[in-house]
């Protein structure tokens, strides 16, 4: 959690993003709580939400002859908040042109050279699905546009909230929502309304339904397209609308994830502009074992290392940010990058799912985009697959199994932090996973084993034709289970295969 008194508030942009005019957040410092509430009193800024989990982060009302900076600027100036920012707006991650729209085949999961694509530049989804193809009762919470579902490629994976009975009029889980049957529309009429109907979370533009289909397109029923994963529990999150939607709306997306069960988060959305206050709600959710997963954005590559897109370049060991790659095994030239911002690369080019146009709902239609919007759930719904088969590990420890897999791509190479793509069928794996790059000097090779048994022996050897073995190195791994070796003996022109055995 990102914590700090009045000196340590972020500078206040000079020029004002997007923002809702009626609203902003704050989160007071513990302990000035009761001149907090009194200084509302005094501003007529009524609290309309408050996300206590989520490191007490404040909605407040623009009060009449007021406006949201000019009332941002006094909350900052009273001493009495760690945060005061305007309620900026986050953005779907698709391509805003006209979609890219094909009959084609899901090379993303199985690439064999159709469309004179690069052979095998997929996830390998056919051999993971030989080890596992469903997330059981794990739940992927959606937060976008809604997700219409109804369609006949999704209904089956949809979450249902086991606590309320459906269409009565009534909140009778006592959660705060109305017949939230699926999840929640925090996007209609601002959302913050307290014991009222929650509006329904069914897509308008279509977009939460496409991401919807990546993820978990339901498997093996003769119909459309297969998701990454063939069976999990999919909620509806919304908070997008034609326009955007907005850094609060997100924030209590969260918290109903977080309240429901939701161990990752997909989060097809990027917006230019820092959020203290999803900065926290997203860290509070790593507290709780929650992954994030966030596009990087579709701005022509751009480095977001140097030019920032959110959420993805928040520095929370919780988010895992996705950059695109096509069937030609290069970055998608929409697709943004960042070295350290950015952690690994899927398929996002000419992705064939569940849809509709906005305008055109369909409980049978089908479409295909392009975007890192529709890499990000690739990633999501491998995530679930991982912790549908390792349940009992920690979230970092899931993070880690699924970017130690990723297959290394020359083109991705400095521009992620693995250098590679979505490798699923390596993520589900039951054992260690070795990579290699060269340096850090010439006539040197580093070995990365990851995915261990935290402080266990091992034994590196290499070969040069898998028959005969030679050993370089025995330690421990860390109490991560990783561990790295410097190979300073390769000669030039020479090719070495190495392999880990654990447990000497």
């Amino acid at each position: 959690m990102v914590t700090g008194g009045p000196g340590a508030l972020p500078a206040f942009p000079q020029s004002q993003p997007r923002h809702r005019p009626d609203r902003i957040l704050v989160i007071p410092r513990p302990d000035r709580l009761t001149e907090f509430a009194a200084w509302n009193g005094r501003e007529r800024a009524d609290v309309q939400w408050r996300f206590p989990r989520l490191g007490d982060i404040h909605v407040l009302r623009v009060p009449p002859g007021m406006t949201a900076p000019g009332l941002v600027e006094r909350y900052r100036r009273s001493g009495l908040v760690q945060c005061a920012e305007l309620d900026g707006y986050l953005e779907p991650a698709a391509i805003p042109n006209d979609p890219l729209f094909t009959n084609g085949a899901l090379w993303g999961l199985n690439n064999t050279g159709q469309m004179g694509a690069v052979p095998d530049a997929d996830i390998d989804a056919p051999e993971a699905w030989d080890i596992s193809t469903s997330a059981g009762d794990v739940v992927v919470a959606i937060t976008d546009s809604g997700v219409r579902y109804t369609h006949e490629d999704l209904a089956a994976n949809i979450w249902t909230n086991p606590g309320e009975i459906p269409n009565n009029g009534r909140d009778d889980d006592h959660n705060g929502y109305v017949d939230d049957i699926h999840g929640i529309d925090a996007f209609a009429s601002g959302g913050f309304c307290g014991n009222c109907a929650a509006g329904d979370p069914l897509d308008e533009t279509g977009h939460g339904t496409r991401v919807a289909g990546i993820l978990g397109g339901v498997g093996n029923n003769s119909r459309g397209v297969v998701g990454v994963a063939w069976d999990v529990r999919m909620m509806v999150c919304k908070f997008i609308g034609s326009d955007g939607g907005s850094f609060a709306d997100a924030v209590q997306c969260l918290e109903y994830a977080q309240e429901n069960g939701a161990r990752v988060v997909n989060m097809s959305v990027v917006g230019p502009t820092s959020s203290f206050s999803l900065s926290n709600a997203i860290s509070a959710c790593g507290e709780a074992g929650i992954i994030i997963v966030a596009a990087a954005g579709n701005d022509n590559g751009v480095d977001i290392d140097v030019s920032p897109r959110y959420p993805a370049a928040f520095n929370l060991s919780n988010i895992v940010s996705v950059m695109a790659i096509d069937r030609f095994n290069q970055r998608a030239s929409f697709s943004n990058f960042g070295a350290t911002n950015v952690d690994l690369a899927a398929p996002g080019s000419l992705i064939y799912t569940t849809g509709y146009t906005a305008g055109r709902p369909s409980d049978t239609g089908y479409i295909a985009d392009s975007g890192t919007s529709f890499a990000a759930p690739y990633v999501a719904g491998a995530l679930a697959l991982i912790w549908n088969r390792y349940p009992g590990e920690p979230y970092w420890k899931i993070i880690d199994r699924l970017c130690a897999a990723a297959d290394p791509v020359p083109t991705l190479a400095g521009r992620c932090v693995t250098g590679g793509r979505l490798n699923l069928y390596r993520a589900l794996e039951p054992r260690p996973v070795l990579a290699g790059r060269r340096g850090p000097a010439p006539g040197q090779f580093t070995v990365d084993l990851r995915g261990g048994t935290p402080s266990q022996e091992y034994r590196l050897e290499r070969s040069q034709d898998f028959l005969y073995w030679e050993p370089v190195a025995t330690n421990t791994t860390t109490r991560l289970g990783r561990a790295q070796f410097v190979d300073t003996m390769v000669p030039a022109g020479t090719n070495y295969f190495y392999r880990a055995t654990m447990g000497l």
